[in-house]
Protein backbone atom coordinates (compact mmCIF):
# COMPACT_ATOMS: atom_id res chain seq x y z
CA UNK A 1 0.00 0.00 0.00
CA UNK A 2 1.99 2.98 -1.13
CA UNK A 3 -0.40 5.41 -2.28
CA UNK A 4 -0.81 8.31 0.00
CA UNK A 5 -4.52 8.26 -0.68
CA UNK A 6 -4.78 4.86 0.62
CA UNK A 7 -2.96 5.98 4.11
CA UNK A 8 -5.19 9.10 4.42
CA UNK A 9 -7.58 8.33 7.01
CA UNK A 10 -5.01 6.25 9.71
CA UNK A 11 -2.79 9.68 8.85
CA UNK A 12 -5.71 11.65 9.47
CA UNK A 13 -6.88 9.97 12.65
CA UNK A 14 -3.21 10.37 13.76
CA UNK A 15 -2.72 14.00 12.97
CA UNK A 16 -5.85 14.37 15.59
CA UNK A 17 -4.52 12.34 18.33
CA UNK A 18 -1.16 14.62 17.68
CA UNK A 19 -2.86 18.05 17.83
CA UNK A 20 -5.53 16.80 21.16
CA UNK A 21 -1.85 15.43 22.65
CA UNK A 22 0.33 18.73 21.53
CA UNK A 23 -3.11 20.48 23.24
CA UNK A 24 -3.13 19.11 26.48
CA UNK A 25 0.74 19.23 27.17
CA UNK A 26 0.26 23.18 27.16
CA UNK A 27 -1.04 23.57 30.18
CA UNK A 28 2.35 22.40 31.44
CA UNK A 29 3.75 25.41 30.34
CA UNK A 30 2.23 27.12 33.54
CA UNK A 31 1.77 24.57 35.48
CA UNK A 32 5.07 23.99 36.25
CA UNK A 33 6.97 20.77 37.24
CA UNK A 34 10.19 22.97 36.84
CA UNK A 35 10.87 26.16 34.30
CA UNK A 36 13.30 23.77 32.04
CA UNK A 37 10.80 21.38 31.60
CA UNK A 38 7.87 23.66 30.79
CA UNK A 39 10.14 25.40 28.52
CA UNK A 40 11.06 21.71 26.85
CA UNK A 41 7.10 20.66 27.05
CA UNK A 42 6.03 23.86 25.28
CA UNK A 43 8.29 22.95 22.29
CA UNK A 44 6.64 19.46 22.27
CA UNK A 45 2.90 21.00 22.81
CA UNK A 46 3.99 23.70 19.84
CA UNK A 47 5.54 20.78 17.75
CA UNK A 48 2.06 18.42 18.06
CA UNK A 49 -0.14 20.68 16.74
CA UNK A 50 2.73 21.59 13.98
CA UNK A 51 3.01 17.99 13.23
CA UNK A 52 -0.27 17.34 12.81
CA UNK A 53 -1.07 20.62 10.52
CA UNK A 54 1.78 19.19 8.48
CA UNK A 55 0.09 15.52 8.47
CA UNK A 56 -3.22 17.72 7.27
CA UNK A 57 -1.55 19.65 4.84
CA UNK A 58 0.57 16.24 3.65
CA UNK A 59 -3.19 15.21 2.91
CA UNK A 60 -4.22 17.58 1.27
CA UNK A 61 -6.06 20.01 3.71
CA UNK A 62 -5.52 24.01 3.41
CA UNK A 63 -6.13 26.31 6.67
CA UNK A 64 -9.83 26.94 5.72
CA UNK A 65 -10.39 23.35 6.26
CA UNK A 66 -7.70 22.83 9.15
CA UNK A 67 -9.90 26.28 11.12
CA UNK A 68 -13.07 24.53 10.11
CA UNK A 69 -11.77 21.37 11.43
CA UNK A 70 -10.24 22.59 14.66
CA UNK A 71 -12.98 24.93 15.38
CA UNK A 72 -16.35 24.71 13.83
CA UNK A 73 -16.91 20.69 13.42
CA UNK A 74 -18.71 18.02 15.55
CA UNK A 75 -17.23 15.70 17.78
CA UNK A 76 -18.48 13.02 15.87
CA UNK A 77 -16.58 14.18 12.61
CA UNK A 78 -13.57 13.28 14.54
CA UNK A 79 -11.90 9.71 15.45
CA UNK A 80 -9.33 9.91 18.09
CA UNK A 81 -8.16 7.45 20.03
CA UNK A 82 -9.38 6.64 23.81
CA UNK A 83 -5.66 7.95 24.61
CA UNK A 84 -5.40 11.22 23.42
CA UNK A 85 -9.44 12.10 23.46
CA UNK A 86 -8.60 12.72 27.30
CA UNK A 87 -7.30 15.47 29.33
CA UNK A 88 -4.76 14.56 31.82
CA UNK A 89 -4.69 16.02 35.26
CA UNK A 90 -0.74 14.47 36.71
CA UNK A 91 2.77 14.70 35.30
CA UNK A 92 3.14 10.95 35.72
CA UNK A 93 -0.17 9.87 33.03
CA UNK A 94 1.29 12.94 30.75
CA UNK A 95 4.66 11.17 30.97
CA UNK A 96 3.31 8.27 29.84
CA UNK A 97 1.04 8.75 26.99
CA UNK A 98 3.94 10.82 25.70
CA UNK A 99 5.99 8.03 25.51
CA UNK A 100 3.13 6.04 23.84
CA UNK A 101 2.32 8.69 21.41
CA UNK A 102 5.79 9.36 20.37
CA UNK A 103 6.66 5.83 19.93
CA UNK A 104 3.22 5.69 17.70
CA UNK A 105 3.94 8.08 15.75
CA UNK A 106 7.14 7.12 15.34
CA UNK A 107 5.93 3.72 14.03
CA UNK A 108 3.54 5.22 11.52
CA UNK A 109 6.02 8.18 10.30
CA UNK A 110 8.79 5.32 9.65
CA UNK A 111 6.32 3.18 7.39
CA UNK A 112 5.37 6.43 5.61
CA UNK A 113 8.68 7.45 5.13
CA UNK A 114 9.80 3.91 3.67
CA UNK A 115 6.95 2.84 1.97
CA UNK A 116 5.00 6.31 0.67
CA UNK A 117 6.84 8.27 -1.80
CA UNK A 118 4.30 11.20 -1.84
CA UNK A 119 4.71 11.72 2.18
CA UNK A 120 8.64 10.53 2.90
CA UNK A 121 9.86 13.99 3.54
CA UNK A 122 7.36 15.22 5.69
CA UNK A 123 7.47 11.77 7.74
CA UNK A 124 11.22 12.18 7.72
CA UNK A 125 10.98 15.72 9.34
CA UNK A 126 8.39 14.95 11.60
CA UNK A 127 9.66 11.44 13.05
CA UNK A 128 13.34 13.36 13.96
CA UNK A 129 11.49 15.44 15.99
CA UNK A 130 9.46 12.73 17.17
CA UNK A 131 12.76 10.56 18.22
CA UNK A 132 13.85 13.62 20.54
CA UNK A 133 10.17 13.52 22.15
CA UNK A 134 10.31 9.76 22.73
CA UNK A 135 14.16 9.92 24.26
CA UNK A 136 12.50 13.00 26.64
CA UNK A 137 9.33 10.97 27.71
CA UNK A 138 12.15 7.92 28.67
CA UNK A 139 14.35 9.93 30.66
CA UNK A 140 11.34 10.62 32.51
CA UNK A 141 9.85 6.94 33.16
CA UNK A 142 13.35 6.48 34.19
CA UNK A 143 13.07 9.51 37.18
CA UNK A 144 9.87 8.68 38.17
CA UNK A 145 10.47 4.65 37.76
CA UNK A 146 13.49 4.77 40.03
CA UNK A 147 12.71 7.59 42.90
CA UNK A 148 12.00 5.68 45.65
CA UNK A 149 8.88 8.44 46.05
CA UNK A 150 7.05 7.80 42.92
CA UNK A 151 8.37 4.47 41.68
CA UNK A 152 4.95 2.57 43.31
CA UNK A 153 2.55 4.52 42.07
CA UNK A 154 4.43 5.38 38.86
CA UNK A 155 4.36 1.72 37.96
CA UNK A 156 0.54 2.11 38.51
CA UNK A 157 0.34 4.54 36.14
CA UNK A 158 2.31 2.88 33.49
CA UNK A 159 0.23 0.12 33.01
CA UNK A 160 -2.99 1.95 33.46
CA UNK A 161 -1.63 4.28 30.57
CA UNK A 162 -0.47 1.12 28.56
CA UNK A 163 -3.68 -0.57 28.90
CA UNK A 164 -5.73 2.67 28.04
CA UNK A 165 -3.72 2.95 24.50
CA UNK A 166 -5.26 -0.31 22.85
CA UNK A 167 -6.92 1.83 19.70
CA UNK A 168 -3.64 3.76 18.29
CA UNK A 169 -3.45 0.81 15.70
CA UNK A 170 -7.58 0.14 15.98
CA UNK A 171 -9.68 -0.70 12.89
CA UNK A 172 -11.43 3.28 11.87
CA UNK A 173 -14.74 2.71 12.48
CA UNK A 174 -15.55 5.76 10.76
CA UNK A 175 -13.78 5.37 7.64
CA UNK A 176 -12.86 3.02 4.65
CA UNK A 177 -9.39 2.13 5.95
CA UNK A 178 -10.03 -1.54 5.56
CA UNK A 179 -6.08 -2.94 6.03
CA UNK A 180 -6.94 -4.76 9.24
CA UNK A 181 -3.33 -6.72 8.81
CA UNK A 182 -1.38 -3.78 8.26
CA UNK A 183 -3.17 -2.11 11.39
CA UNK A 184 -2.04 -5.56 13.25
CA UNK A 185 1.81 -5.05 11.97
CA UNK A 186 1.98 -1.51 12.81
CA UNK A 187 0.26 -2.25 16.68
CA UNK A 188 3.02 -5.24 16.88
CA UNK A 189 5.71 -2.55 16.17
CA UNK A 190 4.68 -0.35 18.41
CA UNK A 191 4.35 -2.34 21.07
CA UNK A 192 8.17 -3.62 20.43
CA UNK A 193 8.75 0.23 20.15
CA UNK A 194 7.46 0.44 24.04
CA UNK A 195 8.28 -2.24 25.73
CA UNK A 196 12.16 -1.63 24.97
CA UNK A 197 11.81 2.06 25.47
CA UNK A 198 10.62 1.20 29.15
CA UNK A 199 13.26 -1.49 29.54
CA UNK A 200 16.12 0.62 28.87
CA UNK A 201 14.79 2.86 31.52
CA UNK A 202 15.08 0.21 33.72
CA UNK A 203 11.28 -0.07 34.92
CA UNK A 204 9.09 -3.20 34.91
CA UNK A 205 7.25 -4.14 31.72
CA UNK A 206 3.80 -3.59 32.11
CA UNK A 207 1.30 -5.90 30.29
CA UNK A 208 1.15 -4.55 26.68
CA UNK A 209 -2.64 -4.32 25.04
CA UNK A 210 -4.50 -6.37 22.78
CA UNK A 211 -5.52 -4.22 19.89
CA UNK A 212 -8.84 -2.86 19.88
CA UNK A 213 -10.94 -0.42 17.44
CA UNK A 214 -11.26 3.13 17.53
CA UNK A 215 -14.64 4.19 18.77
CA UNK A 216 -17.35 6.73 17.52
CA UNK A 217 -16.63 10.09 19.51
CA UNK A 218 -20.39 10.40 21.02
CA UNK A 219 -18.82 7.62 23.33
CA UNK A 220 -15.80 9.47 24.95
CA UNK A 221 -17.26 12.49 26.78
CA UNK A 222 -14.32 13.77 27.02
CA UNK A 223 -13.53 14.83 23.26
CA UNK A 224 -16.51 17.47 23.51
CA UNK A 225 -15.29 19.07 26.79
CA UNK A 226 -11.55 19.47 25.14
CA UNK A 227 -13.08 21.08 21.86
CA UNK A 228 -15.50 23.61 23.98
CA UNK A 229 -11.98 24.73 25.56
CA UNK A 230 -10.30 24.95 22.58
CA UNK A 231 -13.18 27.16 21.55
CA UNK A 232 -14.34 29.01 24.66
CA UNK A 233 -12.70 32.33 23.25
CA UNK A 234 -14.86 32.27 19.40
CA UNK A 235 -17.73 31.14 21.14
CA UNK A 236 -17.45 34.06 23.90
CA UNK A 237 -16.92 36.57 21.25
CA UNK A 238 -18.75 35.48 17.79
CA UNK A 239 -18.43 38.99 16.81
CA UNK A 240 -14.99 39.11 16.13
CA UNK A 241 -13.35 38.42 12.69
CA UNK A 242 -11.81 34.92 12.41
CA UNK A 243 -10.61 35.52 8.91
CA UNK A 244 -7.75 32.89 8.14
CA UNK A 245 -5.05 34.63 6.71
CA UNK A 246 -1.47 32.53 5.18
Amino acid sequence: MNSATAWTPLVGAWAEDLFLHGHDLARWITDYVDLEESLAVGSMSQEGLAHAANLWAALGHDSEWRDHKVYRSEPAEWGPSALCATRLLDWPATVVRGLLVAEGALTLLDRLESQVESLRHVAAVLAAEQRLHAHHWQRWVRVLGHDPATKDDFVKVLAAGCGAASDLFGALSTSSFTDDALLGELHVQWVTRVRAAIAAGGVEIPEMPSRSPRKQMEEHAPLAAILDGIRGVRTAHPDWNYEVVE
